[in-house]
């Protein structure tokens, strides 16, 4: 499941560790910073899958970013508010007017 376009980019993140870092269920564990560039200033959308490919967060949809670098915070949560479990999970940036082809 990778996209053939270089700024679409796949970034497996690891629950696990930051999972873990809380010391019970009931606090909220560190959000994970994720780094991603675009080749330009426009509108993009960052979606979050899990390791079956089900979208667990739709962090933003065309929403103004600069060109080059950017990171965002993800508070390790789904769209429901409620912190994914440990596991593997997929982020995506894809610019606006781009189809990334899988």
């Amino acid at each position: 499941m990778k996209p053939l376009v270089s700024f679409a980019a796949w970034l497996l993140i690891t629950c696990a560790q930051a999972s873990a870092a809380a010391p019970s269920t009931t606090e909220t564990p560190p959000p994970v910073a994720i780094s991603y560039s675009l080749p330009r200033a426009g509108e993009a959308a960052l979606v979050i899958d899990d390791s079956h490919g089900r979208r667990v967060r739709n962090l933003f949809a065309q929403v103004p970013r600069q060109a080059g670098n950017n990171a965002e915070p993800w508070d390790l949560k789904d769209d429901s508010g409620v912190t994914v479990p440990p596991g593997d999970y997929r982020w995506k940036v894809v610019p606006k007017g781009v189809s990334p082809t899988y």
